[in-house]
């Protein structure tokens, strides 16, 4: 960055006069604009004027032509000036939210880093905890950087190959200026639409659990075979509990004198279920909260307990009430993350879990979780046995993937759905589950067309979600 001196000896060098004044400008240029010695460098080769090189530096790394002429602080004065530790300012420097320059004399902050500083305790004043504000602005941060790498590749294909030094720091300063102003306007708009959605989830739980909880199939084997006997019967036991389960879900009484589960607490469980489906949810849970029954069944009861909650929250007083609701039924969802042996109560405990996790707003980042169950039913459920048992089985299999198609339909993952509703068509001749899945299969090739045919492509929105 300076000419190379006349050595005279082995610690002796001649320098030209003029270095003296070049130093002076790279270091005037390092701590009055803030320029690292790479642009610095490049400036100085330039055979452009040095203004105009200056101007697209200081525009090119954000230099404001305010804070070029603010002072920098060493790290006793941030900390004194902040009230931040060392360990505090050196976590935070680690999550990419400030980015002090090394020196001689230490760490030195900008006018930038400085600010942060400040908002983060004024967070930290108005009762945040620290963890989340760091959490949250880490977030930002990240999706920032992903804005800003690809704000300079369009500046590089539309306005650089034809702009001059000092016309391309204008359009960056101009750009800059507007997309300052566009962000918190589009946050405002983009966090009030989420919000909506958020609350238009939550309307729309029960009409997804009513469908979860609705069993056509075995309802119409149930009927036709009314008059032959009670298809589920066991001679010379109780009937086995999926038995019990499919007659409350097929719309049938899950227990009489005659078919009556042995299992102690297994009755509240089938009657709480039944009247879930019949939109009882407050005598439902009542159900499934006093509900003693063997040890292998409490996860599904744990599972079903927090169904029954999910039917409260579009109702809670207030929109706290409604989260306060969501949140309570979470924790019957996650506690049933048991561990048993039965297959049947397994499959079933993951098949309740995964349509209330799915229900749930992304709010709460419970869709993977519930896609895992889910898949794991569509995957695993099915029987070689005739009669009620391979039918109840096959059927929440093919409920499982409906319901994954739908959830991942509202998230706007097409190619998920897709395998999803790929696995129904392959799977049901021509009955509801197959039509639905027709529908929606080509709903999403319809969107997918719209979004691919027109140049910059467009968002379009979910299928429609049919009952």
């Amino acid at each position: 960055m300076i000419p190379r001196p006349v050595k005279t000896g082995r610690t002796m060098s001649y320098y030209d006069a003029d270095c003296v004044e070049r130093v002076r400008r790279i270091r005037r240029l390092q701590s009055e604009r803030f320029l690292p010695l790479s642009a610095i460098r490049k400036i100085l080769r330039s055979a452009r004027s040095i203004e105009d090189e200056l101007a697209l530096g200081e525009a090119m790394m954000c230099i404001s032509e305010a804070s070029a002429h603010e002072k920098c602080l060493l790290r006793e004065e941030m900390e004194k000036q902040t009230g931040y530790s060392t360990a505090d300012l050196d976590r935070i420097e680690a999550l990419g939210l400030i980015r002090p320059r090394e020196t001689p004399q230490g760490k030195v902050y900008d006018p930038v880093d400085r600010q942060i500083l400040s908002l983060i305790r004024q967070r930290r004043e108005a009762g945040f905890p620290l963890d989340y504000s760091l959490e949250m602005m880490s977030i930002y941060r990240r999706h920032i950087q992903a804005i800003v790498r690809e704000d300079a590749k369009l500046f590089a294909r539309f306005l650089l190959p034809a702009a001059s030094a000092r016309e391309a720091a204008r359009y960056i300063r101009e750009g800059d200026r507007a997309l300052g102003a566009f962000m918190p306007l589009i946050r405002e708009k983009l966090a009030g639409a989420n919000a909506e959605g958020i609350i238009g989830s939550m309307d729309g739980i029960p009409r997804r659990l009513r469908e979860a909880l609705r069993f056509r199939i075995v309802s119409e084997f149930l009927k036709n075979q009314k008059n032959q006997g009670d298809p589920g019967r066991m001679q010379g036991s109780a009937a086995p509990f999926w038995s019990c389960l499919a007659r409350a879900l097929g719309g049938r009484k899950p227990c009489d004198a005659s078919f009556a589960p042995a299992e102690e607490g297994v009755a509240a469980v089938l009657w709480g279920l039944r009247a879930l489906g019949r939109g009882r949810s407050d005598e439902a849970r009542v159900c499934f909260e006093r509900a003693r029954p063997g040890k292998r069944l409490v996860p599904l009861c744990e599972a079903l307990a927090g169904i029954a909650h999910l039917f409260r929250a579009p109702e809670a007083p207030g929109l706290l009430g409604g989260l306060e609701a969501l949140k309570q039924a979470l924790g019957w969802l996650r506690a049933s993350r048991r561990y048993t042996a039965d297959r049947e109560v397994h499959l079933l405990t993951s098949y309740f879990r995964g349509i209330g996790l799915a229900a749930v707003p992304d709010l709460f980042d419970t869709h993977v979780e519930a896609a895992e169950d889910l898949t794991k039913v569509a995957r695993s459920a099915g029987s070689n046995e005739e009669g009620l048992a391979g039918i109840f089985f096959t059927e929440l299999g093919l409920k499982a993937s409906c319901a994954l198609a739908e959830m991942h339909s509202g998230d706007e993952a097409y190619e998920d759905a897709e395998k999803a509703l790929a696995g129904v068509l392959s799977r049901e001749g021509e009955g509801f589950y197959h039509r639905w899945a027709a529908r929606q299969m080509k709903a999403i090739g319809q969107g997918k067309g719209a979004r691919t045919g027109r140049k910059g492509g467009r968002t379009v929105p979910p299928p429609a979600r049919a009952v």
